[in-house]
């Protein structure tokens, strides 16, 4: 079975800063195996309606943090509910 993917969007907004996040690329490439089918991703995206539970949450946190270099907590992943909350623990957490 293929796994799904998550992308970007086509045509996203570049104004918004979260598509410059340093781990922007690293967090689509962790959840993208996670989704259920192919879709694009955006940073207001929230995290129940891509299908993610509080595990995922936890496996995001950890593969997120070692791909970083930083520690990002699980009292920090149990407040994510966003795609821009992901990325903003991901850059306090340095």
């Amino acid at each position: 079975m293929a796994s799904a993917s998550a992308t970007a969007p086509t045509t996203p907004d570049r104004a918004d800063k979260d598509y410059w996040h340093p781990a922007w690329p690293m967090l689509l490439a962790i959840i993208g195996p996670m989704l259920p089918t192919p879709r694009a991703v955006e940073p207001g995206t929230l995290l129940a309606d891509l299908g993610l539970d509080d595990l995922d949450r936890d496996v995001i946190a950890m593969e997120l943090g070692d791909a970083m270099g930083i520690h990002i907590t699980d009292d920090a992943a149990r407040q994510w509910l966003t795609i821009s909350d992901v990325l903003a623990s991901a850059g306090s957490a340095a």
